[in-house]
Order: C-alpha cells, then structure tokens, then sequence
C-alpha cells in the first residue's frame, strides 16, 4: 500500500516524540495536573475553574498519550490503560465547552469535539457523545478553518445512522466527500461482508490530513483514527462482518481499542464528570 511509508514517517514521528517524554514531564504534566483537578473538586466552581480544569486535563491527556505511544510503539506492552485515559481525559474540554462551562471561549477546531464524542462511542458513553455532536451545529463551527464536507459532518451523520432514536439532523453547506460517503455506505450495508476497499480509503483519507493546520496535526490523532474506529467498532456490535481489517493504521491498533471497554477508568475522571 503506497501510504505505508507515510504510515511509518508519523510512527518515527512519533516514537520520537514519546520516547522518555512521559517519564521526563511525570513532576509538571503529571503530579500537577492532578493537583490541579483535586483543588477543582474541592473549591468553589467558577468559571475560571473550569477553564484551569480543562488545561489540566487535556495536559494529563497528552500525558497519558505519550506513555501510551512510548509503550505500544517500543513493544513494551501494559498500554492499555494509559490509552484509555488519555482518550477519556481528552473529553472534558470539549464536553466543558459543549456545557457552556467556559463562558462565551469556543474550541478553534471543532473537529476535536467529534473525534472526542467518538472516543466515548467506543467506550460506550452514547449520551456524553451526544452532547458533544449537538454542539457541533454548522452554526458554530468556522469553515474558513475546517472544511464543511469533512469529518463532523460525517460524525454526526454516522450517529444518526447509528442511533436512529437519537438522530441529529444537521445540515452541512457542503454534500458529504465521497470517502466518507462510501464508508458509511459500506459500514451500514448488512450484506457487506469485505468492507475494506471504503475503510482503506477513509485511512489514506486521514494519513493525507496530518500535516500541521489540518484535521489530524497531534501525534495522538494521526495514529488514533478515531472517526474511523468507532463506526467499525458500532458496526461489530450490531453483529455486522468486520474481518481482516488490512490497513496499517489500524489493523494492530483496533483489537486493543476493541478491548479497552473492559480496562478500569481513572476514578478520579469518574468524579471531574459529575461536574459537567
């Protein structure tokens, strides 16, 4: 596949960017983030507070995504658990933002807001997803930064599909792309039993969109195709075909993200949520 050497230059990227780095950054990006949190959910809650919690908590993201990489990237297995926090971590901003914690401040690329809702698809938190996708109204995304035909558009139609007593039934200025038309297509399609052609499409769609000031421009995102993995993941568990995933973005990375319902959360996220 011509986009394994793409695939392999943001794996270098990225090994080099964690190697050590979780390790290195443990007294500020670790121990000080959840000082920050426990003083939140002592104090009072203004919205100054809010806004210090959700720069702790997408610092403990990053935090976590870098142990994460570092562990899956180097074969040093035991990564699941800090995968699953750096994923749920990363959802309190924008589920912050989306309950209007934070005053009149909005997120710069809404497209996070949708890859975080996916996140909490796969970890089967439906009703926090959504809240997260009822913000994502055209209304308040900026097109002049991120394209109207492309990825929150195709999380809020791939939800609708998905849940349909939970449809959100936005209109985007633009038809959807053809790539993540086909996805949906394939991904719905009960009769569909080789789903690859559209999923490898939707992969090369994403590698293509890494670079700096476009949709996938963190070392977490690049190598979590998010978008992609959790209609996959809805898919299996309607009992559909989802067999030889071949892409090398995903194919290693989607079993550990299958499993990751069964790994423990953090309590102390459990306790920062009852907040929002």
């Amino acid at each position: 596949m011509e986009s394994n050497l793409l695939h392999k230059k943001i794996q270098n990227k990225v090994k080099r960017w964690s190697k050590g780095f979780a390790e290195k950054e443990r007294p500020y990006m670790y121990e000080e983030s959840y000082t920050i949190i426990e003083k939140f959910l002592k104090s009072p809650k203004e919205k100054n507070d809010f806004i210090s919690l959700g720069i702790a908590c997408n610092t403990l993201s990053t935090w976590y995504c870098a142990d994460f990489l570092e562990r899956y990237l180097n074969n040093k297995g035991d990564f699941s658990y800090s995968l699953k926090q750096s994923m749920l971590w990363g959802t309190i901003d924008p589920l912050l933002y989306a309950a209007g914690k934070q005053g009149d401040i909005k997120p710069v690329w809404f497209v996070d807001v949708c890859l975080s809702a996916c996140n909490l698809l796969i970890l089967q938190e439906v009703n926090k997803a959504r809240k997260l996708l009822e913000y994502t109204s055209p209304e308040n995304i900026d097109f002049n930064v991120e394209k109207p035909e492309s990825v929150c558009q195709f999380v809020n139609k791939m939800f609708s599909i998905f849940y349909k007593d939970e449809e959100i039934s936005f209109k985007f200025p633009k038809p959807l792309n053809d790539i993540y038309s086909n996805l949906l297509n394939d991904l719905t399609d009960e009769t569909k039993k080789d789903i690859n052609a559209s999923v490898n499409q939707a992969c090369e769609f994403h590698l293509s969109r890494t670079k700096m000031y476009q949709e996938f421009d963190t070392e977490v995102k690049m190598l979590l195709p998010s978008e992609i993995v959790a209609p996959l993941l809805l898919r299996k568990r309607m009992g559909m075909d989802v067999e030889d995933i071949e892409h090398p973005l995903i194919k290693d990375l989607f079993p550990v993200i299958e499993g990751l319902i069964e790994v423990d959360t953090d309590p102390v996220f459990l306790k920062v949520v009852e907040y929002i």
